[in-house]
């Protein structure tokens, strides 16, 4: 089963997305990715967003998981704070592209924007709505 970790930045009322452009296709991802050798689920997040986004981050809550219906994907989403970084200085050289762009977006505009996994896009506005 491969195991991603990832991170729900949520500042004021927006939440940090990567936009990913593949083609003509273009959806956003929240930031993260698989889980290492000898990693917990929240090492890989932490890890994750210094490597994306060049941040330190803080996990304050597991948010959700999500196992795939055929059981070989486990995806753990956790709520995190910026602890120290500043967002863009990143060293994953696949930022340097543009099919690679951190944006911040407006909670409310997350239904109108192709998100994945939409359940956890949902979450996140029900949630932030909400409260």
């Amino acid at each position: 089963m491969k195991k991603k970790a990832r991170a729900l930045l949520i500042v004021d009322d927006s939440i940090l997305l990567i936009r990913r452009t593949k083609g003509n296709e273009v959806y956003y991802v929240f930031p993260g990715g698989s889980v290492e050798d000898g990693e917990t689920l929240e090492q890989a997040c932490i890890r994750e967003l210094q490597e994306e986004l060049g941040v330190t981050v803080r996990i304050t809550k597991l948010v959700t998981e999500l196992v795939s219906d055929d059981s070989l994907l486990h995806e753990n989403f956790y709520e995190v704070e910026i602890v120290s970084g500043e967002i863009g200085t990143g060293f994953d050289p696949k930022f340097s592209s543009a099919e690679y762009v951190i944006e911040y977006i407006p909670i409310s505009r997350l239904p109108e924007l192709n998100v994945l996994p939409s359940a956890v896009r949902n979450i996140v506005h029900a949630t932030t709505v909400q409260n």
